[in-house]
Order: structure tokens, then sequence, then C-alpha cells
């Protein structure tokens, strides 16, 4: 069988053709390459953009609240003691109103001394207990500046005298000073008395 001879030229293009052929065209070759980093870009921003950063931020946000000085105390922190010597106190009517009830208090029952013991917290919150003639009460109340207001009510229901009431205190020299005022629940006993704390190791 006689032998088919290629002359040169079409040896390349048939060798140029095989090459084609098994690298495929540039322009797809091309393309694929364009989309695929892109493609893989996009899934590495979407990953990056739902993961890590957030992840990062949150570890240095907490890290952050961690590390972060505690702020300092108000002046007045710490703990506070006093007493107080609870009396009748006046009640006002209107003109020609009468009541015979506060008529027929004698100022005996929840009246003398008392004392009261108070915890001022770093950012000036107040908490405490009230004991003697007025009763076992607890107390809670704020400090802001030099100025503190509180409230008192009974422990316990049960509570005899059972007194509820405020205290208005002014801090001054080194002390808390003002005036207590409370009453029972049915408005029968009036007391006042004026206060004095002083801070304590």
């Amino acid at each position: 069988m006689p032998t088919q001879s290629l002359d040169a030229p079409k040896l390349v293009i048939r060798c140029g053709a095989l090459l084609f052929a098994a690298l495929g065209s540039p322009a797809c070759a091309g393309g694929s390459e364009d989309a695929s980093p892109s493609s893989h870009s996009g899934r590495t921003t979407s990953s990056t953009g739902s993961g890590l950063p957030g992840s990062s931020a949150a570890a240095s946000s907490a890290a952050a609240s961690t590390s972060a000085p505690e702020a300092p105390a108000i002046p007045h922190a710490g703990a506070w003691s006093g007493s107080f010597e609870a009396k009748k106190a006046p009640v006002t009517l209107d003109p020609g109103v009468k009541d015979s009830a506060w008529s027929a208090d004698d100022g005996k029952a929840a009246a003398g001394p008392g004392t009261l013991s108070l915890q001022i917290g770093r950012e000036g919150a107040v908490t405490g207990e009230l004991a003697g003639a007025l009763g076992a009460a607890t107390i809670t109340g704020w400090v802001d500046g030099d100025r503190m207001t509180a409230t008192f009510a009974p422990k316990s229901a049960d509570s005899e005298p059972s007194m509820a009431g405020t205290l208005v205190l002014d801090a001054k020299d080194g002390a808390w000073t003002g005036p207590l005022r409370a009453s029972s629940g049915d408005a029968v006993l009036v007391r006042a008395a004026t206060v004095e704390l002083k801070r304590q190791p």
C-alpha cells in the first residue's frame, strides 16, 4: 500500500489543530479563567462578609469591654449609719376641716429612737435598713450630687408598728443630714425626725 506523505505546512496545521483541541479555544479558556476567579472571588467575599469580619468585630468588642476600666465611684460611695428620734408631726388641715383620729393621737406610739444603716453604691444607688421606733423597714434610694432621696417601707406587712416614709438628706461636712417623714398605713400616725448619718470605716 502506498505511503501518503505530508508536506511540512500540512503537518504544522494538523499539529496545531490537535493542540487547539486539547487546550480549548483561547476565547473559552480566557472566559473560563475570567469567570473562575470572579466566581471564586464572589464566594470568598460572601464567606468573608458573613463570617470572619463579624466574628473579628465581636471578639474585638468583647476584648474592649473586658479591658475597659471601671468607672470611678462617686465620692459618697460606701457605708453610712446614724440615728434619729421620731416624734409626732403636726398635721395642718384646711380651715373648718376636723379629724378626730389625728386629734386622738397622743404621740406615744411609733415614737422614740431609731437607727439607719445605708450602703451607697459606686454609681449612687442607696440600699439599707431602718430599725427602732418606726419598726423594721427596708430603704431604697439614689444619690445625685450632694442630695440623697430615699423611701422606706416595712419589711413585713405584719410589722408593728408599720410605718413607711421618705428621707431627703444633704451631704455637708462629712455627714448626711435632713428630715425623715413617716406615717402609718391608715395615715392616723404621722411622725417626723431629723437624721444624721456618718461614714463608717
